[in-house]
């Protein structure tokens, strides 16, 4: 089971996987965030960093996330198609139940 904070990064993450498709990215790159820092940096900010890399290594260890370890962190990550379907089963694949639940984990963690 996942923590709220998992959860919260996993939601997260589908949101900016989906707005990149929308956008014409191909699926494969919409699925890449990059390395603990770039990720954070970009999109996690108000997220507490150790937090953060706790998460996606849980991500990781539940085969939802591709993580590349690094130092103390991650060197690369993408959402896998486990961790897609998960987070499509979670929100019924409804965009404004995605926004909701983010936002009411969002209350939760941060």
């Amino acid at each position: 089971m996942l923590t709220s904070d998992s959860k919260f990064v996993i939601l997260h993450l589908y949101k900016i996987y989906l707005d990149r498709i929308e956008d014409g990215v191909s699926i494969n790159t919409a699925s890449y965030f990059g390395s603990d820092e770039e990720s954070h940096y970009n999109y996690f900010l108000g997220m507490n960093f150790d937090k953060y890399v706790s998460s996606v290594h849980q991500l990781g260890r539940y085969g939802f996330a591709t993580v590349a370890k690094g130092d103390n962190g991650f060197a690369a990550l993408a959402l896998s198609n486990k961790g897609i379907a998960y987070c499509e089963n979670e929100t019924n694949k409804n965009y404004s139940l995605l926004l909701k639940a983010i936002s009411d984990l969002k209350k939760l963690i941060i």
